[in-house]
């Protein structure tokens, strides 16, 4: 019932002497008080006023602000007065409330008006006594004192409460101690509810004034009735509330006994004073007993308490409650007990026996049969199973007892209601018989909280209503605690209902006070809902674990002191084990002989259990045969822990419920996560991947939160997190780009599910918005963290003041502080140069404590921003400090990374502050080595091989150091132990002792990996040849391809072949792709079919994304009978592939379609693969690639081989790449291309100077260093300087500046600045500086042949012709000799003599648009001339006649009259060359094929020796043994 209507009826229900007052509207609320909700939802219904107005009470217990609302409705709009007094009780202001008030005390004569006309007297009664006005105050008072005389209860009470608080005062004006008896008198005659208090307030103060006869008289009958109770409820004996009737009998008793003693109005009589007080002490409550010690205690300060002096009673009564306080734990744990048995062997009971029960539990219990409800948790869902048949019937006797008045039925209801079905951010509840409703949870379980009957239950309700209260959704005990699951305004009746319940001995109360207040809660920077207070939440743990609660038993004790401090929880746990049935008694006790509570101690006794049958069962088993376990909870668990364990496994309870359902796509759900809670995981896979296949969200969801579990493949992973992604689920952190995605989706639904997964990103992007987004301020650090490296790095002294005064907030959070005092410390330590403070950043490591340095690794915000700091040197500096002050970093010395950018002597410094940590004295060791310190390097790696032996990493570099004779004498057979131990354990059988540090330490070492924080050494190849032939190959699965890289190399064919069959037959995708991509490399008819086999098979297993590779085979015929259907049907099936786009089937099927391969020919379904192919995670690279094979034929990017040409489609995918939002950058160059060719799109050659430049331009924002990767900006300056505008050669002038300013040593930029100044091109006309710029290009830092070839071609035609120099034919043949020392290509013909005399050709077309480096000299013939003179020298001297034969071939091309130097005889001479290369070539190709012919033949004249040798041997073997 609501507080209001108590104080209604309180103050009201009464037969009034009061002849004017009108009692019907408070008797028709009465009436509808006391009807069932259904009949008064029907009057509502029908326009009763007082109908409405219940319900709409009945609705502020889950609705407030509507139920206001409503009721602010039926008093303006209907004038219902009792909803119009409702309201101005409830109003802040007192001007509006008195307004309201002085309304209805106008409106007639009714009850409420009469209600309202006290109110208003009682509010000028305390101002006429603020005021000290006389006259006033007795105008006010004497008239409600004549209403109270008139017997109208709410008068007697605001005037005797008036009285009480204001004695001192009102004693000032009048004498009232006769109207206080008169009040006490009359409320004891008149009230219906608390009387028997009135008449004890009547009776202290007649005793009060020496009148004991007449208080003897009203003691006594009250006194009596106390004795009367035969035993005492639990309820009773706890009770906090100094009042109401109970209290009055009890202290009746009390004073009653002091009485007898002390013949006070009454005989002595010994034997009633006995039982008075037995019976008191009898009831054994704390509270009543403090009360009455005060009663008689004249020393006392409560002196409105203390009625007669007695030393022995008030001493009597101290020392009880006292000896109760400390039992009280014991007794509610006894009391907690007993219930929880009776309803344990009530649900024990049949159905048909409950049926017929009386008993309320009983009653409850059959409802509860019937239902039948179960659950299970599996990840971020709890899903139930029960009845379906009978859960209407179950719910309506549950609201049926409700209604009768069962509190354990409310409480059932409110609970029921409170679990019901939900989905929201972090988790969800399915199946359950009934929807989540707060409304419903808050009504039963108001309710359930105000029937005094059993404490337990109003303990439960009032927990739940907190919840209620706190939280803004149902939600697991687990929930974090802050702004996005909290509401932040009921936390006052939050905090009140668990403090309640707490005080009536509910564990889980004082659980959820202990979170609170542990670590507060935060709803935003440097904001708390409730601030942290660590003493009082220890104070609550306590309580807690006395209440045989054992979930906080770690924070009881300080950890210290582990034997003292396990000792004391296993005695709380053999106190505990009748309490809790042993259960958790027995997890705990042989959780903590493993030494393992603390990762378990804050779980659900049920996970607890599952934990240890799980987790330690083998180990416990061990323990119980032999000695070492004395604890009998411990054995007793640890002996039932195994057949525990097999009924689970064994258990199908849940999955055969569920497949039992219809086969909606939620049953088919459910059923997966039963199969996985049941460990049928491949069952649960199976139903889950069929799911997702139907793009069923929930499906993808829970694939993703278990990912590892159903499924494990990296392309599985790619495909269910490109569908998360379609169907606008939130993705894991480690997807590519998640945070990006996560972050909008975001901002776009404000769903907190979006926020779970920004963990491990590093960009500043994430990191601010994570400091207004996190939880628990925890994106604050890291974001205060990124400030602070940055300012480091950038030397900002204002920005680093600003945030350290942001770190210091944050060190103001528990949860923060650790890591904000390291930040701190690191601040202050002189790393960064802008402070230096020893003292205080000593200061601050002491703060950090020891909850940090207790990890062995970095602080965890290093993950999120350190990427984003250029300065990588920052980074390594911060690292390391914080590795320096980590004293326990004992163990761990990998994450080598984080330091090893260190200089020696920090590296150095660092070891000697702290010897203990392995990862420095790694960083430093391996510093000593790459700097040839080896004799400092080896001790170093001794020191690190003695304390952790088991750590390949240190004696592989020890076999390194002495095989090598690297700072120590050479000596091979220690190194050969050394390298043996690698061997051994990738050799190893028994799993348990096979070390998988071995496998990414040989893939280091052999190949082209870097695998971080495993060495990298020089292994002889011999040994690794010899060793590892006997690995096997499923541990090498890992590394296929680099194991098969090393034996190619180095001519291992047999191993080689062994390795690539075994890889294949492990299934090993990787390998398979490799050796198909092998075999179709090689272009033979057998190679192809081997290809084709080998992507058959991986179509078979499962493995799409080769399926593009074996549809080009049908297509093209390669291995197989060319068939465009099936290539067709390949690559469609690949496109149509759910959860993963396969951009390269889908252009292979739009292209199928465009031109009618395999299938009816149209346009519009190219279109929509090529749409498809959009959305594919980087398939702007895709598209580039695609297009260049399309546009140009067959080149070599694989997974295109075999396209036919189509440039219509090349050119439409190029066109979606330069117009899409993340464009690749080869795309503007390609494009580029198109456009100055116009061969495939119109030729806009203004238009493809700007994709030049966009292409130079975005290769500059990525910071690529190269001179090559601004050849965008050649390509734009070439068009432009040709152009007839000025405009457009100025522009050239400024790239080539811009492209020198970001490559000064750039060898083409320095050219176009001299072509352009040679001729006045943008620029000033100056020769002479454009051969300085020239001879400055030929000098360049750089040195790149390829690119100085182009400045001595420019250079030697200025000295030709004397532009900015004099001629100088002697500076023409050095350029020669120069240019001739450019190494080129063996198997090419390209030459530079070539590029230059094609310069000069007059007959030359400008269509070299794929070569950059054409200056558009003026054409020469004569020094096109003289340079192919050169070229002819270069083949007649070539010693690769090969590279003759094409050099020939292409100079009798060019002396014909196609291409304008048509000399008959010239060209004749040069076929004569050619035609005695080409005999070079034969005799050369002959020479080769004796030579292994006669390789062949001495090889089998060998095996013949060999084989008679070893034949003799077996002969003598026989003849003579031994």
């Amino acid at each position: 019932m609501n507080n209001f209507r108590i104080a209604i009826v309180a103050l009201i229900f009464f037969v009034s002497a009061c002849a004017q007052i009108d009692y019907s509207d408070y008797e028709s609320e009465v009436d509808i008080h006391n009807k069932p909700i259904k009949e008064v939802e029907s009057l509502a219904k029908q326009g009763n006023l007082d109908a409405k107005f219940r319900l709409a009470i009945d609705k502020m217990a889950y609705s407030r602000d509507e139920a206001i609302e409503e009721i602010k409705s039926l008093y303006y709009d209907s004038k219902h007065l009792i909803s119009g007094y409702y309201i101005a009780n409830r109003l802040s202001n007192q001007n509006e409330r008195l307004e309201i008030l002085r309304e209805i005390s106008d409106n007639g004569n009714s009850y409420t008006s009469a209600c309202a006309k006290c109110d208003i007297l009682a509010e000028n009664l305390k101002l006429s006594l603020d005021s000290l006005d006389k006259e006033k105050f007795d105008k006010y008072y004497s008239e409600l004192l004549s209403y109270a005389k008139s017997d109208f209860q709410p008068a007697a009470v605001h005037l005797k409460f008036f009285i009480e608080t204001n004695l001192e005062k009102i004693e000032k004006l009048k004498d009232v101690s006769k109207d206080i008896l008169f009040l006490y008198k009359t409320l004891a005659r008149i009230s219906k509810t608390d009387e028997k208090y009135y008449a004890l307030e009547y009776a202290e103060a007649l005793a009060k004034s020496g009148k004991w006869d007449e208080a003897v008289a009203m003691l006594k009958p009250l006194a009596d009735d106390f004795t009367k109770h035969g035993s005492f409820r639990m309820g009773q004996s706890l009770s906090q509330r100094v009042g109401g009737n109970f209290y009055a009998e009890a202290k009746a008793a009390a004073l009653m006994a002091c009485a007898c003693d002390n013949g006070l109005g009454t005989a002595k009589d010994e034997n009633a004073a006995k039982r008075y007080r037995d019976k008191v002490m009898q009831l054994q409550n704390e509270w009543f007993l403090k009360s009455f010690a005060r009663t008689f205690d004249a020393s006392g300060v409560d002196k409105n308490s203390f009625v007669f002096d007695s030393p022995e009673d008030a001493k009597a009564y101290r020392a009880a409650a006292k000896k109760i306080k400390n039992s009280r734990a014991e007794r509610l744990r006894n009391y907690y007990s007993r219930l929880a048995k009776k309803i344990s062997d009530a649900s024990k009971k049949s159905l048909d026996d409950l049926k017929s029960a009386s008993d309320e539990i009983e009653k409850v219990e059959y409802a509860k049969k019937l239902l039948d409800l179960k659950s299970i948790n599996v990840g971020k869902y709890t899903i139930g199973k029960y009845n379906n048949d009978n859960a209407k019937e179950a719910i309506s006797i549950l609201e049926t007892l409700a209604d009768e008045g069962s509190q354990y039925a409310h409480l059932t209801l409110a609970e029921l209601y409170k679990g019901g079905n939900s989905r929201n951010a972090t988790f969800s509840i399915l199946n359950m018989p009934v929807d989540f409703d707060a409304g419903k949870a808050r009504m039963h379980a108001d309710k359930a909280s105000h029937i005094d009957n059993e404490w337990a239950w109003m303990a439960q309700a009032d927990k739940l209503l907190g919840d209620l209260d706190l939280l803004k959704t149902n939600a697991p005990e687990s929930i974090a605690l802050d702004g996005y699951t909290v509401k932040t305004d009921s936390i006052d009746s939050a905090l009140q209902k668990y403090r309640t319940a707490a005080n009536l001995g509910y564990a889980k109360a004082f659980i959820r006070l202990f979170e609170i207040y542990n670590n507060g809660i935060p709803i935003g920077y440097g904001k708390y809902l409730v601030e942290p207070d660590k003493s009082l939440a220890l104070e609550y743990a306590k309580k807690s674990v006395d209440l045989g609660d054992m979930r906080l038993m770690h924070y009881v004790e300080d950890s210290s002191d582990r034997d003292k401090s396990i000792q004391r929880k296993l005695s709380i746990i053999k106190k505990h084990l009748d309490s809790k049935g042993g259960a958790v008694a027995e997890a705990f006790a042989i959780l903590q002989e493993n030494g393992q509570a603390s990762t378990h101690s804050s779980s659900e006794p049920e996970k607890i259990k599952d934990s240890v049958a799980e987790g330690a069962l083998d180990s416990a088993f061990a323990k119980c045969n032999s000695e070492e376990v004395e604890n009998n909870a411990g054995k007793k668990f640890a002996q039932n822990a195994a057949h525990e364990k097999c009924s689970i496994a064994l258990s199908s309870e849940f999955s055969d419920y569920f497949k039992s359902l219809p086969k909606t796509q939620e049953n088919r759900f459910l059923y997966s996560l039963a199969c996985v809670s049941e460990n049928k995981i491949d069952e649960a896979a199976k139903e889950l991947k069929a799911l997702a296949a139907e793009r069923y969200p929930e499906a993808v969801r829970i694939i993703i939160e278990l990912v590892g579990v159903i499924y494990g493949t990296a392309e599985e992973i790619d495909r269910y997190c490109s569908l998360a992604e379609e169907l606008k689920l939130p993705i894991p952190n480690w997807r590519f780009n998640s945070a990006d995605y996560n972050i909008a989706r975001y901002e776009e639904t404000k769903d907190d599910a979006f926020l779970q997964d920004f963990y491990y990103i590093c960009t500043p992007k994430v990191l601010e918005f994570l400091s207004k987004h996190s939880r628990n301020n925890k994106g604050a650090l890291y974001w205060a963290a990124f400030r602070l490296f940055n300012a480091d790095a950038q030397k900002s002294l204002l920005e680093f003041d600003e945030v350290l005064d942001f770190i210091k907030n944050c060190a103001k959070d528990p949860k923060l502080a650790p890591d904000a005092n390291v930040l701190l410390a690191y601040a202050y330590s002189g790393n960064p140069k802008m402070k230096n403070n020893p003292q205080l950043s000593s200061s601050y490591i002491k703060a950090a404590g020891e909850s940090w340095s207790g990890r062995a690794r970095c602080p965890a915000y290093k993950m999120f921003c350190f990427d984003s700091i250029d300065d990588m040197q920052t980074q390594s500096r911060f690292n390391l400090f914080s590795q320096s002050i980590n004293e326990n970093d004992n163990g761990n010395s990998h994450n080598l990374s984080y330091i090893e950018k260190n200089s020696l002597e920090d590296l150095r410094a660092a070891n000697k502050k702290n010897p203990k940590s392995l990862i420095i004295k790694r960083a430093l060791a391996e510093k000593e080595k790459a700097l040839g310190n080896y004799a400092e390097a080896l001790k170093l790696y001794k020191e690190l091989n003695e304390k952790n032996p088991s750590d390949i990493n240190y004696s592989i570099v020890l076999a390194e150091m002495y095989y090598y004779g690297l700072g120590v004498k050479e000596d091979k057979a220690l190194a050969l132990k050394y390298y043996d131990r690698l061997f051994v354990a990738l050799k190893e059988k028994d799993a348990d002792r096979y070390n998988s540090n071995a496998v990414y330490i040989l893939a280091n070492s052999i190949g082209k990996c870097n695998f971080v924080d495993y060495c990298k050494v020089k292994i002889p190849k011999e040994l690794v040849i010899e060793n590892i032939k006997d690995i096997p190959a499923y541990r090498l699965n890992s590394i296929s391809i680099d194991i098969l890289d090393y034996l190619s190399e180095n001519g291992e064919s047999a191993l080689y072949d062994k390795f690539e069959k075994a890889f294949i037959k492990e299934k090993d995708s990787n390998a398979m792709a490799y050796a198909a991509r092998r075999f179709f490399d090689r272009n033979t008819p057998e190679g192809d079919k081997k290809a084709f086999e080998i992507y058959s098979q991986m179509m078979e297993l499962g493995h799409t994304l080769t399926l593009s590779e074996l549809g080009s085979m049908f297509f093209n015929g390669r291995g197989t009978a060319r068939n465009y259907k099936k290539a067709f049907e390949i690559f469609k099936k690949a496109a149509d592939k759910k959860g993963w786009i396969d951009s390269t089937s889908c252009i292979w099927t739009a292209l199928m379609y465009k031109n009618g391969w395999g299938v009816e020919k149209s346009d519009e379904m190219a279109r929509k693969y090529v749409e498809l192919a959009e959305g594919a995670h980087n398939y702007e690279y895709d598209f580039t690639q695609f297009s260049e094979q399309l546009i140009c034929g067959d080149c070599c990017i694989y997974n295109f081989k075999g396209a036919p040409k189509c440039p219509d489609l090349g050119v439409e995918l190029l066109e979606r790449v330069v117009s899409s939002k993340n464009p690749n950058v080869d795309s503007f160059r390609r494009y580029a291309i198109l456009l100055e060719d116009g061969k495939y799109i119109k030729r806009d050659l203004k238009k493809a100077a700007s994709y030049y430049e966009k292409f130079a331009r975005q290769r500059k924002k990525e910071n690529y260093a190269g001179d090559e990767d601004y050849w965008g900006f050649g390509d734009a300056i070439r068009i432009l300087k040709n152009s007839p505008k000025e405009s457009d050669r100025k522009k050239a002038f400024e790239l080539a500046r811009e492209w020198l300013g970001a490559v000064p040593d750039s060898i083409n930029a320095k050219v176009d600045i001299a072509l352009l100044k040679m001729y006045g091109l943008g620029t000033e006309k100056n020769p002479k500086e454009a051969v300085a710029y020239l001879n400055k290009a030929i000098a360049s830092k750089l040195k790149k042949e390829m690119y100085l070839w182009r400045a001595y071609g420019v250079l030697a035609y200025c000295h030709m012709n004397g532009i900015g120099v004099e001629k100088s034919p002697e500076k023409v043949r050095e350029i020669v000799s120069a240019v001739r020392k450019i190494k080129v290509s063996r198997c090419g013909v390209w030459h530079p003599f070539l590029s230059y005399a094609e310069w000069f050709n007059p007959n030359r077309e400008f269509y070299d648009t794929d070569i950059v480096d054409n200056p558009a000299l003026p054409p020469d013939k004569e020094i096109s001339l003289f340079w192919l003179r050169e070229f002819e020298k270069v083949a007649d001297t070539a010693k690769n006649p090969k590279f003759s034969v094409k050099a020939y071939g292409f100079l009798v091309d060019y002396f014909t009259k196609e291409r304008g130097f048509e000399d008959p005889q010239k060209a004749g001479s040069l076929k004569e060359k050619l035609a005695k290369a080409k005999e070079r070539v034969e005799a050369a190709k002959k020479s080769l094929v004796r030579r292994k012919i006669q390789a062949q033949e001495e090889m089998s004249k060998q095996a013949q020796v060999d084989k008679r040798s070893a034949y003799a041997k077996n002969i003598c073997a026989v003849k003579y043994p031994g």
